[in-house]
């Protein structure tokens, strides 16, 4: 999106249970990732960029991962690309947290 002007940018993140996970989708209005990027996006070393070591999407996608989540990208129709992650929601987890704050309330 660098080289829009600021008026014409557009970054949207929404969020939404399905299942069992819960997804947080980042929108935006750039130039999208070259068809052929896509299938390389999370190995180690690739960048699309001038500038940087291509480690960020590699190491997300790993921690992702570690937490029984994913990750995923695609470019929008209109233009721009959508990143979203998934992770899973830990019922224990929520209950955890509700009896603590009834005790602690």
């Amino acid at each position: 999106m660098n080289g829009k002007p600021a008026k014409d940018r557009l970054l949207l993140v929404q969020s939404e249970r399905t299942g069992g996970f819960v997804r947080i989708s980042v929108i935006d209005s750039g130039e999208g990732f070259p068809v052929d990027a896509m299938n390389e996006l999370y190995k180690p070393f690739f960048t699309t960029k001038s500038l940087g070591l291509g480690f960020g999407l590699a190491i997300c996608k790993w921690i992702m991962e570690a937490h029984g989540g994913r990750m995923a990208a695609s470019n929008n129709p209109g233009g721009g690309a959508t990143f979203s992650i998934e992770l899973p929601i830990r019922e224990e987890a929520r209950h955890e947290r509700s009896v603590a704050d009834s005790v602690s309330g």
